[in-house]
């Protein structure tokens, strides 16, 4: 049986591309399955091969890469493809749009490859993995997590940074267990890094590098995070610890429910 990790391409940029089964090709456990430089030949490649990943840039020539992500959403067997958006486009609205269509990874070009491909077999091994099958029910699918992320995006917080998701996935820990509040270095930390296979120290590091970035401006985050209801002055970048407490604070006084199974969270 090969059990190798498949990988789709498309982008309409010769040279990435190039670059692209470069470096793929150096892994031998990484078979490519096609290469496409517009959308229409993706969609011809997806309907002949099975990848495990695809790796996109949104914008492509003949079909755009929405249409692409149309395709895939209404194409049963491409359910459990998993979509890694490239794209130098990072305005809100186009964010948004693309996590609607449940994509795992938008990464800014220019970007680094080798970190590009470390993360396409991590989000493998992770779907693979028992431990990724509990995360995905407890924690990737939960409904709320759309909620979070849109919350995390209007206070300018990106997605390709890698302190989005583990913020996200903090706030919905907290959310379901208040405790964890408490013991936010002993814990917290070591929990979202056990669901993301990284070091704890590092998932504090990429929290506060997200908020730290999104406070560059000021006046929008604060300005948002009024809106929330917290009426405290706010004048220094707030630590993890209060960022999330402020996110959970919220959620709480809507009453959100999320529409899930009955689940231990």
């Amino acid at each position: 049986m090969n059990n190798n990790l498949k990988i789709a391409i498309a982008d309409n940029s010769n040279k990435l591309q190039q670059l692209l089964l470069e470096s793929l090709k150096k892994h031998d456990n990484i078979e490519i399955t096609h290469v496409s430089s517009d959308g229409y030949l993706c969609i011809e490649g997806l309907k002949e091969s099975k990848p495990d990943i695809l790796i996109m840039d949104i914008l492509l020539p003949k079909v755009a890469g929405f249409e692409v992500l149309d395709f895939i959403k209404e194409n049963s067997n491409l359910k459990d493809l998993t979509i890694i958006i490239m794209t130098a486009l990072t305005n809100d609205k186009t964010i948004k749009r693309i996590i609607d269509y449940d994509v795992k990874y938008i990464i800014n070009k220019p970007f680094d490859i080798d970190k590009l491909i470390s993360t396409s077999i991590n989000l493998h091994r992770d779907k693979l993995s028992e431990k990724s099958e509990l995360t995905k029910q407890d924690v990737i699918y939960d409904k709320m997590y759309g909620v979070i992320s849109k919350l995390l995006i209007d206070l300018g917080i990106k997605p390709s940074l890698s302190g989005f998701d583990y913020l996200k996935t903090a706030i919905l820990k907290v959310y379901n267990e208040a405790e964890l509040l408490n013991a936010v270095t002993k814990e917290l930390y070591p929990v979202v890094a056990e669901i993301y296979q990284t070091e704890a120290a590092n998932v504090e590091r990429s929290m506060r590098h997200a908020i730290e970035l999104a406070w560059g401006n000021k006046a929008i985050i604060k300005s948002a995070i009024k809106n929330y209801g917290y009426t405290n002055k706010l004048i220094k970048r707030p630590p993890n610890k209060k960022f999330i407490s402020i996110i959970c604070d919220y959620l709480r006084s809507i009453d959100f429910q999320p529409n899930t199974p009955d689940k231990n969270y």
